[in-house]
Parts: structure tokens; sequence; C-alpha cells
């Protein structure tokens, strides 16, 4: 068991899971190269990283960690999952000068424990342990880098919270017919996905997306998987609505394949890394986009895009209703597509 200054003490210890009512974090002894080169900082991660060790806190030390971390200095890619998020924030890791972390477990582990436990429901409270656990997770950063978070986006609830902070956030995003496309893809996988989702969603209790649970349990998957879609994009345009000037960027998935290049440069400039036109070059035309962001296979850009047809086409009626339906349901707020504040264009 070791303790909190322990753990700031030898970085290498990486959080994975937050245990707040027992005062208790899971952590996994990790270094820099296993952090850059997975492309999800959770179970897949932390099962390969090696030893494995508790370490307990107290709220008077995770206080004192959140006043000494600067949430501000992060960069953040918010997102909807199936926006090409993932291959984002592998581009913009650069050794040297950026360092992404991919969906970190324990950003996962703290939205699920504001849902679940009495002991984070209050906002003062994730205001402490939300700056206390990046803090512990960039530990690896070196001086003179530029961390950037790439939370899952089943810990999207954090984003109001990162908001405040007046940090800089990237939010991506496909369309509905994309998003659902997607979730086709995957198949059984896919559609579980959305369920699993919207489960955690509708402890978040806020206005976009929510449905009585009886009603719930009577939608298809793909209409469970429209109320997802319009929770988080409900979510994002709210934020939006109340962030600084110049603070929040939006990238539409269909314009970043379009227009990687310009996407790229200006991402880079939004978070303030001082990229020169060859380094652009050189990661373009390198292993980044060369492989699948998630699966490492050789990507063919042109074979994506006609499974993507050939999936449309063959579920056509189904997707069709569902964005039918999706139209007229009536949920909270207004959403607007494309968002706003949009990095290009």
């Amino acid at each position: 068991m070791i303790s909190l200054p322990q753990m700031l003490a030898s970085p290498e210890w990486f959080p994975d899971a937050i245990y707040a009512d027992r005062g208790l974090l899971d952590c996994y002894r990790v270094n820099r190269r296993l952090l850059s080169e997975s492309p999800f900082l959770d179970e897949r991660m932390t099962a390969r990283s090696g030893e494995r060790e508790k370490a307990t806190f107290s709220y008077e030390e995770l206080a004192s960690l959140a006043s000494k971390s600067r949430i501000a200095d992060i960069g953040f890619v918010f997102h909807t999952s199936f926006s090409r998020s993932t291959l984002m924030a592998q581009a913009l890791h650069v050794e040297g000068m950026s360092f992404a972390l991919k969906e970190p477990g324990i950003l996962l582990s703290l939205a699920d424990s504001i849902r679940k436990t009495r002991t984070l429901r209050e906002p003062d409270k994730i205001r402490v342990a939300l700056p206390a656990m990046l803090r512990l997770a960039t530990g690896l950063v070196e001086s003179g880098e530029k961390a950037i978070v790439k939370p899952t986006n089943f810990a999207n609830n954090l984003l109001p919270y990162v908001a405040e902070s007046g940090a800089r956030i990237l939010l991506m995003y496909s369309d509905l017919r994309s998003y659902l496309t997607s979730i086709l893809k995957y198949g059984d996988r896919g559609r579980t996905f959305a369920r699993q989702l919207y489960t955690r969603l509708m402890a978040d209790h806020d206005e976009f997306g929510n449905m009585d649970p009886r009603r719930a349990l009577l939608q298809t998957d793909l209409q469970i998987a429209a109320l997802v879609w319009k929770q988080q994009m409900g979510l994002f345009t709210q934020v939006l609505g109340s962030a600084l000037p110049g603070q929040i960027r939006t990238l539409a998935s269909d314009v970043f394949g379009a227009d990687r290049e310009t996407a790229l440069a200006e991402a880079f400039r939004f978070f303030d890394i001082p990229l020169t036109a060859k380094q652009l070059g050189q990661i373009l035309s390198g292993q980044v986009f060369q492989q699948h962001a998630k699966s490492g296979k050789s990507v063919d850009d042109r074979a994506i895009a006609r499974e993507n047809r050939e999936i449309a086409d063959k579920y056509r009626e189904e997707l069709d209703s569902a964005l039918h339906w999706a139209e007229n349901v009536r949920t909270g707020g207004r959403i607007h597509v494309p968002l706003p504040d949009a990095l290009l264009g």
C-alpha cells in the first residue's frame, strides 16, 4: 500500500480507478512508452502494465493536490465516439512537444463515482477530485510538453467541470446518420455499446436525451443510439453556450476526414503546440495515418468508405426509421448541426 506523496515521488505509478467511499486508488506501474503507444489507457493497457498496487488518500490530500494542479494548462479532446478522436489524439502526440493520454481509466472511474456514490456527488468535491486525478495521471508528462487528455465519452459528464477551469477543449463529433451507421457496422457489439452508454448517461439526469426508463426499454437499438447521440450533442451545445470566447472549438468527423492536414494544423495551433510545417508533414506521412487508430491494422480509406456505404444500404430501412424517429421524439434543448465555433471554416 502506497500513499499519495509516494505516488507523486514516483510518477510511473499511474492511477487507474478511484474508490472514493473507501479512500482508495488502484495504481499500475507504467512507463512513457506504454502510455504513448496504447490507444486506450483502460483495462486493456493496465492488464499488461505489470505491477499493481493500491494507494490510500484522504480528502485533505486530494485538496492539496488539487490546489497545485492547473487543469487550464491541459488540452482536452471530448467526443461522441465514432468521430476520429482517437486518430486526432494519436496525431497530437509529438515526443518532446506534446503528450497525449487516450481515454485514461481513472477519468471513467471518476465519472462513474459521480454517478454512483454519495462521496462525489457534490460539485465542490468533484472540483477537488478531478484536478487531483489529472495531476497524478500526467506525472510522466515532461516539463515543456503540452499534456493532451482525451477522456472516454462515457466520462462526458466531466466536461462542464473541465470547461469551467478555462482549459482549451476540442469537441469532436459525427452527424447522426454516420453515428448510427457506425453502430450498425460493429454489429451486436455496437448495439450493446449504445445501450451500455445510454444506461450511464441516464444517471447524469440532464435534459438531453433522457427518457422514462420504462419507455426506453421499448425502443430499438438504433433509437437508443440516437438518444445517446442527442444527449452528447446536447451537452456539447450547452457547454459551448457558456464557454469563454475562443476556449472551445468543434470538429466534425467528416471535415477532419476530408482535410486532415488543415484540421491537424489548426488543432496544434489551438492547443498552442508550436509545430513546424516539416513536422506536420512527417506526422501526415507517418505511421499514425497509415494504420487504424484502434486496431493498428493498415488503413484503406476507400475500403472503409465502401464498407460504410454497404452497411447503410443493407440496413437502410432500419436506419431511415431511426432517423425519422429521432427528428420527431421530444427531448430537452435544441441541437444545431454543424456545431458552432468550428476548427475549420
